[in-house]
């Protein structure tokens, strides 16, 4: 047994009952614990306590446990995972102090939307390779540690929503850090004039700022007049208004579609439109979309995916329809799938909502232009990871959901070795007469076809 996975369930489980219940059945089974290497029980009802027999586990990789109502501290025997390269824990009730973490941590330490609080603990500097440290919505209180900015392999720190306060210290310019919800932050100004000098040029300091207000007043009187002429709208799962407008086309349908209360509150259209029609903020382009990077108030990151209804290949068939299909989609769970967490549909495009997977895609990846390196153990993990997607994506209960263009840019990867499949949705809008030969409908989907094969299909 390589890989345990629990899907969703109804009814709340102590969470020791469960584990105890799987390992041991495992076992009757032949199928040793010490094989296991990833463990997945994410967004259940599970409660309880993490018990420190997890740390039996010696071979696991990837720990999800977020998303469940879990409580009390995390065990101290957690650091006995040596080969641990992701933890999720973000999501629940967990408290207290935390402990050492595995130091073998690489893809990413989540332990955000929990209750722990104190001084953000100085042990967390022994994880060099960690590429993304999340402690967001919790309360820790106090400076930020200068020695997080020693972290080598750190690429995203999210500390939003805490009880933070102090000088933020200075990160390299490839660490993405998030510190929204601090009120008591001071963020350094790139120069600070004496206080000496400041007073000998006081006159001059009047004569600037005179003229300036005066110019600053005006541009306020503008900026309300065209405020004034526009229309602004807040749109949410439950009050859809179709008024706004996205490129001077009305918005006729919208809806948030993830069951999970933190992407709810997080997702907020209307910031994602205007991250939008910033082009600064395209991330890549495939065959059939644009993905932009969307920063929403709570500090939280989301991928928004636009397709084009005006090329000739799409076939919308009604708004109401493609709706339906979407939220069937956003129904599916799987670690290795981009599922859609909401969408917004307009006349001529179609903006969907999606986890942000900070790395990119596996095209940019490998052709080495994001600057990442991938060794064969990463290669390895992403070609699983793929495998399974599609095992899943084929064996949906309601059908098989088959993939029109699989390739490396259709895959995103969340960390080095965390790959998913992405264009999952475009099955159902893709009108494969109006392809460029590489696309036929094959037993009413539609699938791949190598070029000069359609005489096959009679």
């Amino acid at each position: 047994m390589q890989i345990l996975y629990i899907d969703f369930l109804e009814t709340p489980y102590h969470f020791l009952e469960v584990f105890s219940f799987l390992t041991v059945k495992a076992k009757n089974k032949k199928k040793m614990n010490l094989r296991l290497q990833r463990l997945n029980f994410s967004w259940n009802s599970l409660t309880g306590s993490i018990p420190s027999s997890l740390s039996s586990l010696r071979s696991l990789t990837n720990l999800n446990l977020q998303g469940n109502n879990l409580s009390g501290r995390i065990p101290v025997d957690i650091s006995n995972l040596n080969v641990l390269l992701e933890l999720q824990l973000g999501g629940n009730q967990l408290s207290g102090p935390i402990p050492d973490m595995p130091l073998s941590l690489q893809i990413a330490l989540n332990l955000s939307h929990n209750l722990f609080q104190g001084p953000i603990p100085s042990s967390l500097s022994r994880l060099t390779s960690l590429e993304v440290l999340d402690l967001s919505y919790n309360r820790f209180s106090g400076q930020i540690p200068d020695y997080l900015t020693g972290m080598g392999g750190l690429i995203r720190l999210v500390l939003s929503n805490n009880q933070l306060s102090g000088v933020v210290p200075k990160f390299g310019s490839f660490v993405s850090v998030e510190t929204d919800g601090n009120g008591g932050l001071i963020y350094p100004s790139p120069v600070a004039p004496p206080q000496a000098a400041a007073k000998k040029r006081k006159s001059i300091v009047v004569a600037v700022v005179v003229p300036i207000a005066c110019v600053a007043t005006i541009a306020v009187f503008v900026v309300i007049a065209i405020s004034i002429s526009r229309r602004y709208y807040r749109i949410n799962d439950e009050h859809f208004h179709s008024g706004l407008e996205i490129s001077q086309s009305p918005v006729v349908q919208g809806k948030v579609l993830t069951a999970n209360s933190i992407h709810k509150s997080n997702i907020d259209f209307t910031k994602a439109m205007v991250a939008v029609s910033e082009p600064s903020n395209v991330v890549f382009k495939t065959r059939f979309s644009t993905y932009y990077k969307a920063v929403m108030p709570s500090g939280t990151t989301y991928f928004v995916k636009k397709l084009n209804w005006s090329d000739k290949i799409f076939q919308l068939g009604s708004h109401e329809l493609f709706g339906e299909e979407l939220k069937n989609i956003g129904k599916l769970n799987n670690s290795n799938v981009m599922i859609p967490l909401g969408y917004l549909l307009a006349a001529d495009s179609a903006y969907l909502f999606y986890e942000f997977a900070p790395i990119g895609s596996l095209y940019d990846v490998l052709r080495g232009s994001l600057g990442y390196s991938l060794d064969w153990a990463s290669r390895y993990s992403i070609a699983i990871g793929v495998a399974q997607g599609l095992a899943f994506l084929h064996g949906c209960e309601k059908g098989p959901i088959l993939l029109l263009d699989l390739s490396s840019k259709s895959i995103l990867l969340k960390s080095q070795n965390e790959a998913q499949i992405g264009d999952i949705e475009l099955y159902k809008v893709i009108d494969p007469s109006k392809s460029t030969g590489s696309f036929s409908a094959v037993a009413g989907s539609v699938g791949y076809i190598p070029p000069g094969n359609e005489l096959l299909l009679g």
